[in-house]
C-alpha cells in the first residue's frame, strides 16, 4: 500500500512541477493567515501598487532609510537585553 501511495505522490509531483514550469506567469505567494494563492504576475503587480497607492496608508520616503531603520532596532534589541540582564555586548558591531 504505501508503494502505491509514493508513486502517487511522486507521479502528483511531478504534475505539479510541470505545471508550474509550463505556467510561469503564475506567481505563488503566502497571505496574512499563512494560506498560499495563486495569482498572474501582472495581476499582483496591480492589486500591490493599488494599495501603495493608499495615502492613508503609506506614504512615499525619499530616501533610504534603511541604515537608520537597522540601527534603531540595534539599539532597541541591546536595550531588551540589557533588561534581561545582558551587560555584555562587545561582539555587538556598527552595521
Amino acid at each position: 500500500m504505501n508503494h502505491f501511495i509514493n508513486r502517487r505522490l511522486t507521479f502528483l509531483l511531478k504534475l505539479i512541477k510541470s505545471f508550474i514550469k509550463s505556467n510561469q506567469r503564475i506567481l505563488f505567494t503566502r497571505t496574512n493567515k499563512g494560506n498560499e494563492t495563486a495569482m498572474d504576475q501582472d495581476e499582483y503587480k496591480q492589486k500591490m501598487l493599488n494599495m501603495l497607492e493608499d495615502s492613508s496608508t503609506y506614504m512615499v520616503i525619499n530616501r533610504d532609510s534603511t541604515r537608520e531603520l537597522n540601527e534603531s532596532v540595534r539599539v532597541s534589541l541591546i536595550n531588551k537585553m540589557e533588561e534581561f540582564g545582558f551587560h555584555r555586548f562587545d561582539h555587538v558591531q556598527e552595521i
